[in-house]
């Protein structure tokens, strides 16, 4: 039963990566300012990865197919945003890092991680407007990940990322504002 579910999934995800994976994968390449590893990323599909945060990477990607919240077009923000995990963001990363500590903040801040959905999102619902002229709304905002703990970074998302995004920024800028402005303890 659990392969016939996880065939399905990997038919529809398919499906959608032949429509919009390459456009996807450029955007968020240029999005995240690092590349997709050469070698293809392994991914495991499980009924329930027994994770409150549902898929995870440590190399290899492992992701719940029996999710409903990681259906139809979420499968494919999921997928390519379990495999930028691998490679991917390590320059966002490093760069984040490196403005943290300038800074003296200490702790290991989430908002390259936030940055990582918002990024992959906005590039699957990008993707879907301008070849179909449909809405999609991605995987972080549906699942109201901005609300919440992560509520304070949608405010640095909306006046530094996004601009970035839409090249009217530099991510330099762009990171050095958010760092600047990240409330202690994120």
């Amino acid at each position: 039963m659990q392969n016939a579910a996880n065939q399905a999934w990997i038919a529809q995800v398919q499906k959608l990566d032949a429509r919009y994976g390459v456009e996807v994968q450029e955007s968020i390449e240029r999005g995240l300012a690092g590349r997709f590893p050469a070698a293809p990323v392994r991914i495991d599909l499980v009924a329930e990865t027994g994770k409150r945060q549902g898929a995870y990477t440590d190399r290899q990607a492992v992701i719940p197919v029996g999710r409903v919240s990681y259906q139809g077009l979420a499968s494919l923000e999921m997928l390519y945003h379990e495999a930028s995990h691998v490679e991917t963001t390590d320059g966002l990363e490093h760069a984040i890092g490196a403005r943290l500590k300038a800074a003296g903040k200490t702790g290991d801040s989430e908002l390259w991680h936030v940055l990582q959905f918002y990024t992959v999102g906005a590039a699957v619902a990008d993707a879907v407007r301008r070849r179909d002229g449909t809405a999609y709304i991605p995987y972080a905002e549906k699942a109201g990940l901005f609300k919440g703990y992560w509520a304070p970074f949608q405010a640095l998302i909306e006046s530094d990322w996004k601009p970035w995004l839409q090249g009217r920024e530099s991510m330099d800028n762009a990171i050095a504002h958010m760092v600047a402005h990240l409330p202690d303890g994120l």
